[in-house]
């Protein structure tokens, strides 16, 4: 039976409702559990799920455009980044950070960030002396912001996907010259 009847049966038949619900509940169980692994709250989620279908199937403007579910798992996975939104709400607040604290660690990283920005503003140099479009396709695609279409349009490539290729040979290219 495909979903679309499965669908329909639901629609009309109060009692095939068990019959999707056990069908798929391991498997929206198991792509929860992946999540988290609160099993009355992934319990509690898939029941709501379920309903949710039912009471969609039951619309006469629902289309299904996926599987069950795919569908029951969009709805699970939906109302659990809802949970630990409204958990992360809760857990942090501004009164317990201290701004005034400088870590060791941020200077660090922050000398360590300006060698690699220095190394590769090196790489881009000898990228722009070497001669070859790999400069003018990197600073088009990462500080111009250009898509790969318009970089194709303005550089006379056939297409995006052969300026994609180039890109990431000239990124492999920057990378030993930065390394």
């Amino acid at each position: 039976m495909t979903d679309l009847e499965k669908l329909f049966k639901l629609k009309n038949d109060k009692s095939y409702f068990t019959k999707v619900y056990e069908e798929h509940r391991e498997y929206s169980l198991n792509f929860m559990r992946k999540m988290n692994n609160d099993f009355d709250l992934i319990k509690d989620i898939y029941q709501d799920a379920v309903i949710v279908l039912y009471e969609n199937s039951r619309n006469p403007n629902f289309q299904l455009t996926c599987s069950i579910q795919t569908y029951i798992n969009s709805i699970c996975r939906n109302q659990l980044l809802n949970k630990y939104k409204e958990q992360s709400r809760f857990l942090t607040t501004n009164e317990d950070f201290d701004s005034t604290i400088n870590d060791w660690y941020d200077q660090e990283y922050n000398d360590i960030k300006e060698e690699k920005i220095n190394a590769l503003e090196i790489a881009l140099k000898k990228l722009k002396e070497a001669g070859g479009n790999c400069y003018e396709i990197l600073t088009r695609y990462f500080y111009q912001k250009q898509s790969m279409d318009e970089i194709a349009v303005e550089m006379n490539y056939s297409n995006g996907d052969n300026v994609k290729n180039q890109k990431s040979r000239c990124q492999k290219k920057i990378k030993e010259l930065v390394l």
